[in-house]
């Protein structure tokens, strides 16, 4: 930034203005990590801490400078609310979404105009409504709907550049850590966003998990005579347990088609699956079970984690010889820690994205979290009803 300005740059509202170490958290323990690699990372490390003291953003690292938690995860948990416009450095920004927020990812001259002007220009994206009618069964999670959905976009583009609007009776059964998986994989389906509109399970987790008061919350509302450029009703009880072929988060296929595969380890955490009901997932599959492969779960938080012991679900995952990564942040699903496939081997992985090359240079297939954990004690792909 300073070689582009030729000066430090100058932050309008930095009590707005967040940054993480957690994507690359990891990496240096990685054996192939090398030399120049570890001095980059010292380097952004260094250049967000100063940058937060010059400035007065938000560093939201531990006192070790480690991560704190997944960003797309603490901003859920301690800074979005609805009504507000979210933007970051990361196409998983989305995952604001599930707070009613117009939350997407942005460039790096788009988040240098923010920090000097607290604006930035854009265009107004077109909407495709997306109905939830029905409840999920029991055996599925919304990682299936979404990935029902990204099978949808690849076969016919409906999504691509738009945002996801998703309402309806459906979306009011899931808890809000479910709704923030649709809200994170809307770039899965190569949306720009998405977004939810209120409901009872958002405002309880704002009220019960963030303190908030329901008078300070600015909610938004589609309005009656909304243009939509298509409005879509997904049945959630007509879900299938699908599972996505490696190569695209788009290639799912309903479990049986992959049922037996084998696999030589599994991963659980990321954005999209480190949340405390993620975790709650994996540990009630895994509870009296002993995984068979190598199976590493990672938080999203350290709130996730310390609630996750507080609960005795840390325990029960332990005592299934699951490997805890104990620092929040971004791991396997960017190929910087342990769980992600290497040459020749296969993984059943609980992330968002299984491009060749994302994990590993190994396959991924992408499943929810109770495929994830059941196949991890089976040693193949299954489901938890092997068990």
């Amino acid at each position: 930034v300073r070689a582009a300005l030729g000066r430090s740059p100058r932050v309008k509202n930095p009590a707005s203005i967040h940054t993480f170490p957690d994507h690359l958290t990891l990496a240096p323990n990685l054996p192939s990590i090398d030399a120049e690699a570890l001095a980059g990372i010292r380097d952004l490390r260094e250049g967000q801490r100063r940058l937060a003291l010059e400035t007065g953003i938000h560093f939201h690292a531990n006192a070790h400078g480690g991560s704190t938690g997944i960003c797309h995860t603490v901003v859920r948990e301690e800074i979005a609310l609805p009504g507000q416009v979210v933007l970051g450095t990361d196409s998983h920004t989305c995952s604001a979404g599930a707070l009613n927020c117009f939350a997407y990812g942005i460039g790096n001259s788009e988040i240098a105009s923010i920090w000097e002007h607290n604006e930035v220009t854009g265009r107004v994206p077109r909407t495709v409504r997306i109905s939830l009618t029905g409840r999920l069964s029991a055996s599925c999670t919304a990682k299936d709907a979404i990935l029902q959905l990204a099978h949808l976009n690849k076969a016919q583009g409906l999504f691509t550049g738009k945002v996801m609007e998703f309402g309806g009776e459906g979306l009011a059964t899931m808890s809000l850590e479910e709704q923030a998986v649709l809200s994170n994989m809307a770039v899965e389906c190569n949306a720009l966003t998405a977004v939810m509109e209120p409901t009872g399970s958002m405002l309880e987790y704002l009220v019960t998990r963030r303190g908030m008061a329901l008078e300070q919350l600015t909610l938004v509302y589609p309005d009656p005579d909304a243009s939509y450029d298509q409005v879509i009703t997904l049945d959630l009880s007509a879900v299938q347990t699908l599972v996505a072929r490696p190569g695209h988060p788009g290639n799912g296929v309903p479990l049986s088609e992959v049922r037996g595969t084998p696999i030589d380890l599994a991963y659980a955490g990321s954005c999209t699956a480190g949340d405390l009901e993620s975790i709650s997932m994996y540990a009630r599959v895994l509870k009296g079970h002993r995984v068979s492969v190598p199976t590493f779960i990672q938080y999203g938080s350290e709130k996730v984690r310390e609630e996750a012991k507080r609960r005795g679900i840390h325990d029960v995952l332990v005592a299934a010889e699951v490997q805890m990564i104990d620092e929040p942040g971004c791991g396997a699903c960017i190929n910087a820690g342990p769980g992600g496939p290497q040459k020749g081997q296969r993984a059943i992985s609980a992330t968002n994205r299984n491009m060749p090359g994302r994990m590993g240079e190994g396959d991924a297939f992408l499943a929810n979290p109770y495929v994830v954990a059941a196949s991890a004690v089976r040693g193949y792909i299954c489901g938890p009803e092997e068990l």
